[in-house]
């Protein structure tokens, strides 16, 4: 339960620092986050996270997407989040061996984020 608006933009503000802080590790300290109709996580070069959410009877839905590398398909005929803005993507290139770790990276971040101590 999100209690109140705080806690939503407690945990939207949490899901977006943990973007930001994938981000960094891979693209350094050129990314930086975005509020208003842009909110997410962005690059020089264009946009590299979004955060998406939805509040039903007090409980907060949500998700988080990280563009990690670009194939020939990667937003053909979409445009981001409704912007006239690029993309961005963690990796320059597909690396599998980089590919595979940035899960467990990411549960890193959400821990030091969300993780309730006692």
């Amino acid at each position: 339960m999100t209690g109140d608006r705080r806690g939503v933009r407690r945990a939207v503000q949490g899901l977006l620092d943990t973007a930001r802080a994938i981000g960094e590790r891979y693209r350094g300290k050129s990314v930086h986050l975005r509020e208003g109709p842009a909110t997410g996580v962005w690059t020089d070069q264009g946009k590299l996270a979004s955060v998406g959410v939805q509040v039903c009877r007090g409980v907060l839905l949500h998700g988080l997407a990280i563009n990690i590398f670009r194939t020939p398909q990667s937003f053909y005929g979409l445009k981001p989040c409704g912007l006239d803005a690029q993309v961005d993507f963690l990796l320059e290139q597909p690396n599998e061996s980089v590919f595979l770790e940035i899960p467990n990276r990411l549960v890193q971040e959400l821990s030091r984020h969300f993780w309730i101590q006692g």
